[in-house]
């Protein structure tokens, strides 16, 4: 509707604003003949004026254009664009997340669905390498259940009664910074002590443009999704995994600014 209303604006002056020399592009989008770039989506975005939770909808429902034209799964972009909608995961708040940003908690959140699980701390404490004390297991369970995440049945057995939980993305959080450390304790760890046949380390330097990062995060975040669909175990059994990615710069650009 914001693109009607501009219609009557001269194109050429339009393109111009949004960086274009011509406004062919421009026109081709709006009759829709040409599907928008990631950084086209970011230009107009600004230009209309487009609220975060806006600007990402309007990327979504452009890549899902365009993954029908290639014939590739949608899932994926779906799931995303019922969840800005709120109809998906649940999105746990960092008050929240705070109390259980310690490596153990999501841990035993999928612990809970395997193949034989026995609510016993020191069992559990057992199978999960000693990395906690039996003490820190109860301790553990009982924040679960203050926060809703573990539940008892009527024969008061304990049962996961919130499964899928995202936290925000790039806001800063000491317990996000927290929780992130102590996974990657757990993967040096891993790292020493498993076999290969057990883990999979690699790493990539390279360089990469700065107007390029955004679209790299993004392109993380849909790995993450698609890895979860294609791996991630719905039902019972399976074993507890961590997938920890990293991507930061070997760089301090303080005496450039």
């Amino acid at each position: 509707e914001q693109i009607k209303k501009r219609d009557k604006l001269n194109l050429e002056k339009w393109a111009l604003e949004l960086g274009y020399r011509s406004p062919s592009l421009l026109t081709m989008v709006i009759k829709g003949k040409r599907l928008p770039s990631f950084e086209f989506c970011e230009k107009l975005s600004y230009h209309l004026g487009l609220t975060d939770k806006e600007r990402r909808y309007f990327q979504l429902l452009v890549q899902y254009s365009k993954q029908i034209e290639k014939g590739v799964s949608t899932e994926i972009t779906l799931h995303e664009l019922s969840k800005i909608a709120g109809k998906s995961a649940h999105t746990i708040k960092l008050s929240e997340f705070e109390f259980i940003s310690d490596w153990q908690f999501l841990v035993l959140k999928q612990l809970i669905k395997t193949k034989g699980f026995k609510e016993n701390p020191e069992w559990i404490s057992r199978r999960l390498n000693r990395k906690i004390t039996s003490a820190q297991v109860k301790k553990s369970i009982e924040k679960l259940e203050e926060l809703g995440i573990f539940g008892r049945n009527k024969a008061g057995k304990l049962i996961l009664k919130r499964d899928r939980l995202e936290t925000v993305n790039d806001i800063p959080s000491p317990a996000l910074k927290n929780h992130h450390s102590t996974m990657m304790d757990r993967a040096k760890e891993a790292l020493l002590e498993q076999s290969v046949e057990n883990r999979q380390f690699n790493s990539m330097t390279f360089r990469i443009d700065s107007d390029k990062k955004a679209e790299a995060k993004e392109k993380i975040l849909q790995f993450i999704y698609e890895f979860n669909e294609e791996y991630g175990k719905e039902k019972a059994g399976g074993e507890v995994y961590q997938l920890n990615l990293q991507l930061f710069s070997h760089e301090s650009l303080e005496e450039e600014k």
